[in-house]
C-alpha cells in the first residue's frame, strides 16, 4: 500500500521528540573501555552524521527508510552506556515509518505512545553526547494534552 502524505508527516512528527542539532561538534572524545561500542567510534560516527541525525527534514518514505537505517547503523557503534536509550530513539522512528492509515497493523496511538515513551532516552542522549562527545543537542519534547476540566472548583474553607 503507498505511503500518504499523512504517514509522512507523522514520521516527521515523531522526529519531533528526538534531538535537533543544537550546536556544532567542539571536540573529539575519548574510549570508554565498555564491552559494547567505543566511545571515540560512536562519537565520531555521530558528528559525521549529525546534521542528518539530528536536523534532516524527512519528505519521502525512501528518506524515512534512509533515515532509520542511518539510526541503526550509528547504533550498531553504541556503547552500552547508551545504547538502550539509543535504541528507543530509533524504535520510534521504525514505528513512525510503519504507519499507514486506514490499517490496523501500526496504529497513530502506537506511534503517539511510542513518542511519549522515547522522550526520557531522548534527554539521556542528549546528556550522554554533551558529557562524553562534547556535542550539544536540542531536544524537543512531546506536550501533555491539555486537559479540559469543566465543572465547580470547591470553595475554600477558612
Amino acid at each position: 500500500m503507498p505511503r500518504t502524505p499523512r504517514s509522512n508527516r507523522l514520521v516527521l512528527a515523531a522526529g519531533a521528540v528526538v534531538p535537533v542539532v543544537g550546536s556544532l561538534l567542539l571536540a573529539a572524545c575519548g574510549d570508554d573501555g565498555d564491552d559494547g561500542g567505543g566511545t571515540a567510534e560512536f562519537c565520531d560516527a555521530v558528528a559525521a552524521n549529525q546534521d542528518t541525525l539530528f536536523g534532516s527534514a524527512i519528505s519521502t518514505v525512501d528518506d524515512g527508510d534512509a533515515f532509520v537505517a542511518l539510526y541503526r547503523e550509528v547504533g550498531d557503534l553504541a556503547p552500552l552506556a547508551i545504547e538502550d536509550e539509543w535504541d528507543a530513539m530509533t524504535a520510534l522512528f521504525e514505528t513512525a515509518l510503519a504507519f499507514e492509515p486506514d490499517t490496523t497493523e501500526v496504529t497513530e496511538q502506537e506511534v503517539l505512545t511510542e513518542a511519549y515513551s522515547s522522550e526520557q532516552p531522548a534527554l539521556a542522549v542528549r546528556d550522554w553526547l554533551a558529557e562524553n562527545c562534547q556535542i550539544t543537542i536540542v531536544v524537543g519534547t512531546v506536550p501533555p494534552p491539555a486537559l479540559n476540566v469543566s465543572g465547580s472548583t470547591p470553595a475554600a474553607t477558612g
